[in-house]
């Protein structure tokens, strides 16, 4: 969602596919009266077929896919539509080897959808940014190839109330905001860098 606003504030037509049942993005932007996020269009597909026809008939620049965890046929679509995958991670071994499986699945998509070419992005995420298991994760994850942003996303309670409110982080002026600015530069950055 406030990836979703970064590219909406920098001018960008955006639109989210919400492709997870539980339609969480979708509602978050119909639901909203945030100013930031009602230039912003949500659409919501759950099949393969659907999924794949409402990414191809959005004219957005920017289509920002929220999907579900699961490993599945549905993933394995928005997988290959992507040109990035953001995939949150902590510093725990079970989202540590879930990366691992996102990037296994994110691979096996190139070779099963023509044209598909996505990086994966892990974007940490944490109570304290400066522990030493948070340190060593994301070594661990750069040693073993992983690209994993610049940008750590602390676990403030500013993202829990634009949840709760229906609106963009950017709505506050918070570190939580500077944050997400730095990483919605960093995804920027990259996106031009694959054009």
């Amino acid at each position: 969602m406030n990836i979703a606003a970064y590219f909406g504030v920098r001018g960008k037509k955006v639109t989210i596919l919400d492709a997870d049942f539980q339609r969480s993005a979708h509602d978050w932007i119909n639901d909203s009266s945030d100013p930031l996020l009602k230039s912003i269009s949500a659409i919501s597909a759950q099949s393969e077929v659907d999924i794949q026809s409402a990414a191809e008939e959005t004219n957005a620049d920017v289509l920002c896919i929220d999907s579900q965890g699961a490993i599945n046929q549905e993933l394995g679509i928005c997988l290959a539509l992507a040109d990035v995958i953001i995939t949150p991670c902590r510093p725990s071994r079970d989202d540590s080897v879930g990366l691992g499986w996102i990037n296994a699945f994110a691979q096996q998509s190139k070779t099963a959808y023509e044209n598909s070419d996505p990086v994966l992005l892990a974007v940490m995420n944490a109570v304290n940014k400066r522990s030493a298991v948070f340190l060593h994760t994301v070594s661990q994850l750069r040693d073993d190839g992983f690209n994993v942003a610049k940008t750590a996303l602390s676990q403030r309670v500013s993202y829990a109330e634009a949840n709760v409110n229906r609106c963009s982080i950017f709505a506050q002026n918070s570190l939580a905001a500077h944050e997400m600015r730095s990483l919605g530069l960093e995804i920027y950055t990259l996106l031009k860098e694959r054009e």
